[in-house]
């Protein structure tokens, strides 16, 4: 018997456990999560679950699915603890100057 066939899941908490996955990659790389709806959705259905933009959009408003702070048609928003905002750094920003500063400690090196 697999845990499967004792485990029935609905839609919603599978649709939850997704939400809370990216939400959960986002806070750790101390960004704001987002993701395209289309990735969204195509992910929830290779898993089996049937959602579109319009469905995920109407089980959001309805407070069905925790973590998601905002769908439109073209991104969805997680809820995540990190938010953009100019004090924040991306991180391509900061792999550049990580970059820059190993470049400069190399060249001191080399006098």
């Amino acid at each position: 018997m697999r845990l499967q066939d004792i485990i029935h899941e609905t839609e919603e908490e599978e649709l939850a456990a997704i939400s809370q996955f990216f939400k959960g990659r986002a806070d750790d790389e101390g960004i704001a999560g987002t993701l395209s709806t289309d990735a969204f959705a195509n992910i929830a259905n290779k898993l089996g679950l049937s959602v579109d933009a319009e469905k995920l959009q109407q089980m959001v408003q309805q407070g069905q699915i925790d973590n998601i702070a905002d769908v439109n048609n073209d991104e969805v928003k997680f809820d995540s603890d990190e938010k953009i905002g100019p004090e924040m750094m991306g991180r391509d920003k900061a792999e550049v100057v990580v970059q820059q500063a190993a470049k400069r400690a190399a060249a001191k090196r080399k006098k």
